[in-house]
């Protein structure tokens, strides 16, 4: 089973959802803005524009959402009046500036850029009296050779977790299942899929996004600008906060994409400007330092959540976009707690290189 049927058998499994849950979900906000095409302009079906998502970033269950030690301490629930963020005061361009020299300092090698990434999303399970949240953690490898316009990818594991020692009680309690009939989300069924040990056969039909407005292909890449304004223009972004409940979505998806170091560089320059954002400074979801870009997301009905955007301090590479609860969306609030992630991407590798799939 390649990537692409993977995602067809799961997204089969679930029907069709609220915009509450698929703001949640998905990165999916109404009113989002007229569609911007790219230069070819495609039409994106839905499964394929999840891959696009999980490419660019990695991988997908909705890749997105989340890498490495396979281990999550998201920390005990906290009041939702409390502090989630670890962001420091201060120009965000102080904590961006070192990353833009090292990443803009670097050398391309080859023309595959490689990518090992885990992508975890919280999900609603057990009995309707007393749901709790798992997480759901697909962890793959992705190879995409950018001069052939060929994509490859392997499943090295997927697995459900606790999202927290809190939530672990209740499913110790219902006898540690990894399959569930129901959840919180509908009456549906949440199987667990069996990751493949081999990469795929290559494939083509793909499509890099940019939020929910762009799509991009190699030749577009390769005609990217290096400054700032120039690929706020060609990513569709402004200098106004995005409507809905993750405005830095797509400055993730250009920090993902594979691009030469000159125009990394640039896309850098331009998360350090992205509107109403904080310097981070402290860890990711996986433990390992890291800084980078803040931003308390508040959008009504889909509840308030905190976005970390996080680079390797030491080599500049991105390391993990994640969202974290505040108050939960009123539809979530039976099993999400304030301190846990809702969902994030983390890469334990992500590097130029000339060698394809083995």
């Amino acid at each position: 089973m390649n990537e692409l049927d993977h995602l067809r058998t799961l997204r089969s499994q679930i029907p069709e959802r609220t915009s509450e849950e698929l703001a949640l979900l998905t990165g999916w906000r109404p009113g989002g803005g007229e569609f911007r095409s790219a230069r070819r302009p495609r039409v994106l079906p839905l499964a394929l524009s999840g891959i696009a998502l999980v490419a660019a970033a990695a991988l997908l269950l909705a890749l997105v959402v989340f890498p490495g030690s396979l281990t999550v301490g998201v920390g005990p629930a906290v009041d939702p009046s409390e502090e989630v963020t670890e962001e420091v005061e201060g120009d965000p361009m102080e904590t961006m500036g070192p990353l833009i020299e090292k990443i803009g300092a670097q050398e391309q090698t080859g023309t595959v850029w490689y990518t090992r990434s885990e992508t975890t999303e919280a999900i609603g399970v057990g009995p309707a009296d007393d749901p709790y949240a798992m997480l759901y953690r697909i962890t793959g490898e992705h190879w995409r050779n950018t001069a052939l316009s060929q994509s490859s990818h392997r499943g090295l594991d997927d697995r459900w977790e606790p999202a927290s020692e809190e939530q672990r009680a209740a499913w110790e309690r219902d006898g540690s299942p990894q399959t569930w009939t129901e959840s919180t989300n509908g009456d549906v069924s949440i199987a667990q899929e069996h990751a493949m040990d081999v990469p795929g056969p290559p494939y083509k039909d793909w499509y890099y996004v940019i939020g929910d407005t762009v799509q991009l292909e190699d030749e577009d890449l390769a005609a990217l600008p290096t400054d700032p304004d120039g690929l706020r223009g060609e990513f569709g972004l402004g200098t106004a906060v995005r409507p809905g409940d993750r405005p830095l979505q797509p400055y993730f998806d250009a920090a993902a994409l594979p691009t030469s170091p000159e125009v990394r560089a640039g896309i850098y320059e331009m998360i350090a400007q992205a509107p109403e954002v904080a310097p981070f400074e402290g860890e990711d979801v996986l433990g390992r330092p890291a800084v980078g870009i803040s931003q308390v997301a508040d959008d009504g009905a889909q509840g308030r959540f905190e976005q970390r955007l996080l680079f390797d301090p030491e080599t500049a590479e991105l390391l993990s976009y994640e969202t974290i609860v505040i108050t939960p969306p009123e539809h979530a609030q039976a099993w999400q707690r304030p301190g846990e992630h809702a969902r994030y991407v983390a890469y334990e590798e992500s590097r130029w290189t000339s060698e394809g799939p083995p």
